[in-house]
């Protein structure tokens, strides 16, 4: 919801000037995330610069924030400790039936090693929310998020391993249960991916957040589910990729980089193995 003016190139978006830009038309080009995101970082009772570039900066700050979503994923999937959830109850005054209680989520978001950056973080959110929808504060909230999760180590932590110590100084301590380090990941993911979803991203992986996997695709139908196919040939192309490298077959293994690069995606290689996603 954006109800003032559009300015682009200095001038007021309008019919009468000819200088429209329709829904449809924007699509082509950019993802419907990509664009809410940008609309979040405005306040939507004030004027908003529109153009080509200020999108494209908008979205790539976007993807910074998702990758760490992806990160999460490839550290959780295929952890039998998933099936567990986060093991904290929460009982919760509710005025409905025992049949018709929906179980809160909340407590699952603070929980374990980076529990307390993510209570931080809740508590900006709601703060900006609250203070008239201010989503360029909820935003900022979120892109200092992630940021500080990367600098409590979140991405070299392993499940079933100690993550690395969040603060300066501190001593590492015994490494933690499977479920609990698990659990501590899964809880980032499933916080991140819930407030991103208020502002109107949808990111949940239907195994690692089943409740809001329902919530936005109540018919399956998810994106992901007809990308899939696609996603499949691109894992190929990159496990091909893999062989040729350990082959030290290196002509081969750039030739089939640089096709995936033309095609769009930016590959990068990490030391859990070839991450990619599409490049603007």
């Amino acid at each position: 919801m954006h109800p003032e003016h559009l300015n682009l190139r200095e001038e007021k978006m309008s019919k009468s000037l000819g200088n429209v830009i329709t829904v449809p038309d924007l699509l082509e080009r950019h993802g419907y995330d990509e664009v809410r995101w940008m609309f979040a970082m405005n306040h939507y009772r004030t004027r908003m610069a529109f153009s080509e570039e200020l999108l494209g900066e908008a979205a790539a700050g976007y993807r910074k924030i998702t990758k760490l979503l992806q990160i999460l994923e490839e550290k959780l999937a295929g952890s039998e400790d998933i099936e567990l959830g986060v093991p904290v109850a929460g009982q919760y005054a509710s005025q409905r039936g025992d049949q018709d209680r929906v179980p809160r989520m909340r407590h699952y978001y603070t929980y374990g090693e980076f529990g307390g950056i993510s209570e931080k973080y809740i508590s900006r959110f709601a703060t900006a929310m609250d203070d008239d929808l201010n989503t360029p504060q909820a935003t900022a909230a979120t892109f200092d998020y992630v940021n500080e999760l990367y600098a409590a180590g979140i991405e070299n932590s392993s499940v079933g391993q100690a993550t690395a110590p969040a603060r300066e100084g501190s001593q590492a301590g015994p490494p933690a249960p499977p479920d609990e380090n698990a659990a501590s990941l899964l809880s980032v993911y499933r916080c991140l991916a819930r407030h991103l979803y208020v502002l109107g991203c949808e990111h949940p992986h239907e195994q690692l957040y089943p409740q809001l996997y329902v919530e936005c695709f109540p018919e399956g139908g998810a994106a992901g589910a007809m990308e899939q196919p696609y996603t499949e040939f691109i894992g190929r192309l990159l496990e091909l990729r893999e062989e040729a490298r350990k082959d030290k077959d290196f002509a081969r293994a750039d030739l089939i980089r640089d096709v995936l690069v033309q095609a769009g995606l930016e590959v990068e290689d990490t030391a859990q193995g070839p991450r990619w996603e599409l490049n603007g």
